[in-house]
């Protein structure tokens, strides 16, 4: 699989070909968008951007719902443009039975805590140990000035 992306800060990541948006979104049969929900990125993705991709393609936002305009994706997936939908919503928030993304079996929901694994906890676990052993030892690391 060619592994391409798109890099707002356009910081160099090995094994992926840094390209623009527009042509990431034309030419990708799977597009994954992972970034922070910011006012720049809500809504980045929206009927315009989605219009461009390839028919059949499959988008996949593990990000935030928001950066991801929800009527379009239904659009998209009620029109056979998009072949499926992988979306994490808000963890504290449950769909309603009647939620679209619920009408379509191309739709995968999961709440916003795939992260939450027992490999995940662990390490997290462990850098709290190595904060606190570091602090004591005059070198305190991860500071939030």
């Amino acid at each position: 699989m060619k592994i391409l992306g798109y890099n707002r800060s356009e910081k160099n990541i090995d094994g992926v070909e840094q390209i623009g948006l527009d042509q990431l979104l034309r030419v990708s049969d799977i597009v994954s968008i992972n970034l922070p929900l910011t006012s720049d990125t809500r809504g980045l993705i929206g009927k315009k951007e989605i219009g461009k991709m390839k028919d059949g393609a499959i988008l996949i936002n593990t990000a935030r719902e928001e950066i991801v305009d929800k009527k379009a994706v239904i659009d998209a997936i009620a029109n056979n443009k998009l072949f499926g939908y992988g979306i994490e919503t808000a963890i504290m928030k449950p769909l309603k039975s009647d939620d679209p993304y619920l009408q379509y079996p191309n739709i995968i929901v999961n709440p916003h805590n795939a992260f939450n694994t027992q490999e995940a906890w662990k390490k997290v676990k462990d850098t709290w140990v190595d904060n606190i052993v570091a602090f004591s030892n005059g070198k305190p690391v991860n500071l939030v000035n």
